[in-house]
């Protein structure tokens, strides 16, 4: 899958666990940590050939994950506990099906490789609408929850890209409202009657 795919599975998680500003933060970066191994191209294409899906993708990491998570949000240890496995998983599994880079589930322990035997490679299109689709869903419940991954980096920014999207979707339904509104939209069968008067005509006789 792609990053902004994870992404917005995280952003979609830490909504439904109905939790605080940080119990959201630990669920989201829990959904695209995985992905910390992809790091490694900047330290030169032969290590990252051998570390994408190594490193972070596995067993071990998944529950250091959680366990810096349950530390961070110590008041519902229970809660952030399940929704970071949900989330490492979601992405743990997304990678799984939807590309063809094999997955060491078991480092350090042993480089088993797993795949699913019906990977999706990564620009297949079921990649791109379900990308397409995540991130619309997660743009859909900036709407509905009045906040926005900003949150993570500043409440405040975030609040301020709220507003600032709230006034952009009022004008648009503003507009919307002018536009059904308008003289020249009434007028419009007025207008065809004018250009075709057998129609105009039937209309009448159909009154009388």
């Amino acid at each position: 899958m792609y990053f902004h795919a994870h992404a917005a599975v995280g952003w979609i998680l830490a909504q439904a666990g109905r939790g605080d500003s940080r119990f959201r933060r630990a669920v989201f970066l829990a959904a695209v940590a995985p992905d910390l191994d992809a790091l490694a191209y900047l330290l030169g294409l032969s290590i990252s050939l051998n570390s994408h899906h190594v490193w972070a993708h596995n067993l071990p990491f998944s529950l250091a994950v959680s366990l810096a998570a349950v530390l961070y949000c110590p008041d519902m240890k229970g809660r952030v506990l399940l929704f970071t496995q949900l989330a490492f998983y979601a992405h743990y599994f997304g990678d799984y099906f939807l590309t063809t880079w094999p997955l060491c589930f078991l480092y350090p322990f042993a480089r088993r490789p797993f795949l699913s035997a019906h990977a999706f490679h990564l620009w297949h299109p079921v990649n791109q609408w379900m990308g397409a689709g995540l991130a619309l869903a997660a743009l859909i419940l900036c709407f509905v929850c009045r906040r926005t991954p900003l949150e993570l980096v500043s409440p405040r920014l975030d609040q301020a890209m709220v507003r600032w999207l709230e006034a952009r979707l009022g004008s648009f339904r503003s507009f919307m409202k002018r536009g059904r509104r308008s003289p020249a939209l009434r007028g419009l069968g007025d207008s065809t009657d004018a250009r075709n008067p057998r129609r105009s005509i039937e209309r009448t006789d159909a009154k009388g």
